[in-house]
């Protein structure tokens, strides 16, 4: 642990004993039971991708059929952040002791949930990554696609070749099914790292929260969502208890067929003005947008395995990049460390 994470942990009564969760990039802490403390594991975060990242949560926040997390105090010199915590079991650890059919309601409610990231549409944001410090962004989908898997394939081409072979090969034979992709899809919200670690389950194995919007986070087609996490959830099992594990695998398989409807091609939308228009005050080009009434946090119906009926929402607000705080939220000034540790 470094010196400053031990002294904020130290300021807010808390000790290495109350970590509840880790990441590639961040510590997470139990603060009492509403909240959580969230600090950088090695350096502190960047200011402006900490900011932008607390203004896209905002805007979504309210909008989809399950809880997503909000950034409600960022510390001084970005040392901290204070999140409410996102309610659920980790699907995670679900999946490894529940028995095949809860498996299975739960991963076919897994997969359904992907469709509510069709509510929250980017037209005026270039095909690509939203919250990445370094995006790759272009003017259609298949050109993302390639160029993101080809910088995937250079970044790892070592790790690829040790465990599968030639990555130049592969991504040849890749580049085949980009060519099959829509080329202008719309343009909604793909979470970029959706799988059970990141998605928590209610007690009747609705989805609860979907965790970890970030650097992968896209503007494009969610079907990119349904590709590795939960296929790899099950490969993993499949390892593990060997070949009777191999019906799990197929009956995934088809659940994720149903879902591969092709989207739709659309006209190019207008250009983006200016990139990622996520630190304003939500009237510029890259606001959120969504065509479905937000008044319930529901999806279509004919869409959906479970009723949403009755799931209240509150329109999401894109919060301004001085820390202004979200309409129904208290400002980061009144937010009562003492109350958040009973």
């Amino acid at each position: 642990m470094t010196p400053d994470n031990a002294r904020i942990l130290a300021d807010f009564g808390l000790r290495a004993s109350d970590l509840i969760g880790e990441g590639g990039e961040s510590l997470v802490y139990a603060l009492g039971t509403s909240h959580v403390l969230r600090l950088p594991k090695r350096h502190p975060f960047d200011p402006r991708s900490r900011r932008r990242l607390q203004a896209f949560l905002a805007g979504i926040h309210g909008r989809l059929p399950f809880e997503t997390p909000l950034i409600e105090e960022i510390g001084p010199n970005e040392a901290y952040t204070i999140e409410p915590r996102v309610p659920g079991k980790p699907m995670a650890e679900f999946l490894r002791a529940a028995n095949d059919d809860l498996r299975d309601h739960a991963l076919r409610n897994y997969v359904a949930a992907i469709d509510a990231f069709r509510t929250i549409e980017f037209p005026h944001l270039p095909y690509g990554h939203i919250l990445a410090g370094h995006p790759v962004n272009a003017g259609d989908w298949r050109t993302f696609v390639r160029d993101s898997l080809s910088r995937f394939r250079t970044v790892n081409r070592v790790a690829i070749a040790g465990a599968v072979g030639d990555p130049y090969r592969l991504f040849d034979k890749a580049a085949d099914m980009i060519d099959q992709l829509p080329q202008h899809p719309p343009k909604y919200l793909v979470h970029g790292d959706y799988f059970p670690g990141n998605v928590l389950l209610a007690p009747d194995l609705s989805i609860a929260g979907v965790i970890d919007f970030g650097p992968f986070t896209v503007a494009g087609d969610p079907v990119l969502d349904l590709a590795g996490g939960d296929v790899g959830e099950e490969l993993e099992r499949l390892g593990e208890h060997g070949g009777d594990s191999h019906p799990r695998v197929e009956r995934l398989s088809r659940m994720l067929e149903h879902h591969l409807d092709p989207a739709p091609d659309v006209p190019p939308a207008e250009p983006a003005l200016d990139g990622v228009a996520l630190e304003g005050d939500g009237s510029g080009g890259g606001g959120l947008q969504t065509d479905h009434d937000t008044s319930q946090r529901g999806l279509p119906a004919s869409r959906l395995p479970y009723q949403t009926q009755g799931l209240a929402g509150v329109e999401g607000q894109i919060d301004p990049p001085d820390g202004g705080h979200r309409p129904g939220a208290r400002p980061k000034d009144l937010v009562d460390r003492a109350e958040l540790k009973q």
